[in-house]
């Protein structure tokens, strides 16, 4: 097997360089508290999104929910306008919700 990188021998001489140990334990611990509130996480957010989706469903007209109505991430909502330029829509809504066109190259507006 061919080294990742050149250098002393560590990890049976595959790649060099120490393992930064403070932060694998950082990590550990970050993934235990989130593992710890996930269930409280997970019902705050999914709340939070069908509360959007319900409030633009209210007083927009023609939006389409993109992806599965159940089986979709809780921090996430997915929305379309046909017929409305995303360009148009995200100069329009400015600074007021967090918004991607979601295509390669438009940035998201954030609060």
């Amino acid at each position: 097997m061919e080294n990742f990188c050149h250098g002393a021998g560590q990890e049976s001489g595959r790649r060099a360089g120490t393992e930064n140990v403070a932060l694998i334990v950082g990590l550990g611990k970050a993934c235990a508290l989130a593992a710890r509130d996930l269930a409280r996480n997970d019902a705050h957010m999914r709340r939070m999104r069908d509360h959007l989706y319900e409030g633009l469903q209210a007083g927009l007209e023609n939006m389409h929910l993109n992806g599965h109505s159940e089986k979709r991430l809780p921090n996430t909502l997915s929305v379309s306008f046909p017929g409305i330029a995303a360009d148009r829509l995200l100069a329009t809504i400015g600074d007021t919700v967090a918004a991607s066109a979601g295509r390669t190259g438009t940035s998201a507006r954030t609060v």
